[in-house]
């Protein structure tokens, strides 16, 4: 049992992060979209009785707040549908001046509000926060992007860098999206594959049926 749901972006420089200052059910998407996430979040809470906290950990310098940044200013075509429903659409109706604006503000309030209505899901009393990380305190190796990978697993108590070093990954070269069902996930992957380029994605602990699903999803992908 975990008292804690760690709710995190993909984004490869954060596992390492995460895990030196929180400890609970680790769960992740692009951009730590907690509506696109909601399935699991209330899902991993009416399982698991003990948990009394939902924690969602933002990031500066985030690539999923690039891309909302990037289709405000017209560009919403270069993505894909999926991401346009999923995440750039929840900032339609929202106003910011700049990126730090849309970063320290705009994004905290938008993922706090969906925090609320998870909480009310949930249907009993459990708290809910956002934090906010900065990433330019984060040391990170170069790495050829070559190299860079997108894991598709499902949430976990355990460690999440120790389950990319048990695959064989790069440690800060991984991308980890973390949901209780692949069809969640299929937005983040077109994100990834489509606009940060990714070519190689690992799927693990998924079944058979949701394996096929992200193979029949996106047939050009390393898998």
């Amino acid at each position: 049992m975990a008292d804690k749901i760690i709710a995190t972006c993909m984004d490869r420089r954060l596992p390492n992060k995460i895990d030196s200052v929180a400890k609970g059910i680790h769960v992740s998407n692009a951009g730590c979209n907690v509506e696109a996430m909601r399935e699991t979040l209330v899902g991993l809470a009416l399982e698991d009785k003990g948990v009394k906290e939902i924690v969602a950990y933002l990031h500066t310098d985030c690539g999923a707040m690039g891309a909302v940044e990037d289709a405000r200013a017209g560009n919403s075509g270069g993505y894909g549908e999926l991401t346009r429903r999923s995440l750039l659409s929840r900032f339609d109706s929202r106003k910011w001046a700049n990126r730090g604006e849309l970063e320290f503000d705009i994004n905290p309030q938008i993922q706090k509000e969906a925090l609320g209505r998870v909480q009310e899901a949930v249907g009993r009393n459990i708290s809910v926060k956002v934090e906010l990380i900065d990433t330019g305190k984060i040391s990170v190796p170069e790495i050829d992007h070559a190299e860079f990978a997108l894991l598709v697993t499902k949430p976990s108590v355990a460690s999440v860098p120790e389950i990319i070093s048990r695959l064989g990954l790069r440690q800060f070269g991984t991308y980890v999206i973390q949901l209780l069902n692949a069809n969640e996930a299929l937005a983040d992957i077109e994100l990834t594959v489509n606009n940060l380029h990714v070519k190689r994605v690992v799927m693990h602990g998924l079944s058979a049926e949701e394996e096929t699903a992200i193979r029949s999803a996106f047939p050009s992908l390393q898998l």
